[in-house]
């Protein structure tokens, strides 16, 4: 199985504004930064409750036909016919997605958690060209230090750029 965290932030490694908002990302238009290959990559993606909040504000499901699974504590029942609720420590939660292959780990709190349990193999960082100077920040306070590889760079028109990290265990 291969664990994968894929986020966008501001330069400043901020994922949303203060309040959530996420309107500094660029969001649909002719480019998608690699995010069309990455989800026909996906097994299952895996998200915390305040991230799966935050797409059912959306209103359009955008994870049709992907097995999605919210990592809560506190919700008792799913917000949406297609997720899964799961609850528990990183590797239980792994254990209950069953046999994928690739696993897409989104939001701060559970990257991080995931990241602390040594269960991502991969990072990806897509920067946009903006300093928001406050906000909901890409991990939050790591317990401990993690050391990451480049694999690879893309610069994209308008000031994208995008890291592919390789965890180094």
């Amino acid at each position: 199985m291969h664990v994968h965290v894929y986020m966008a932030c501001s330069v400043d490694g901020y994922v949303a504004r203060p309040d959530g908002d996420l309107s500094f990302l660029p969001l649909g238009g002719d480019q998608d930064f690699g995010m069309g290959a990455f989800l026909e990559s996906i097994d299952v993606l895996i998200m915390g409750r305040a991230t799966l909040e935050t797409v059912l504000s959306w209103g359009q499901w955008p994870y049709a036909g992907m097995r999605v699974f919210a990592a809560s504590g506190s919700l008792t029942e799913s917000p949406h016919p297609a997720v899964t609720l799961v609850s528990g420590a990183p590797s239980d939660i792994l254990e209950s997605v069953g046999d994928a292959e690739v696993v897409w780990v989104d939001g701060p709190e559970t990257a991080r958690r995931f990241l602390a349990a040594g269960l991502v193999d991969t990072v990806t960082v897509t920067r946009v060209p903006v300093l928001l100077g406050d906000g909901i920040p890409f991990f939050g306070k790591l317990t401990d230090e993690v050391s990451l590889t480049l694999r690879s760079s893309t610069a994209y028109p308008g000031g994208v750029v995008q890291d592919v990290f390789r965890v180094a265990r």
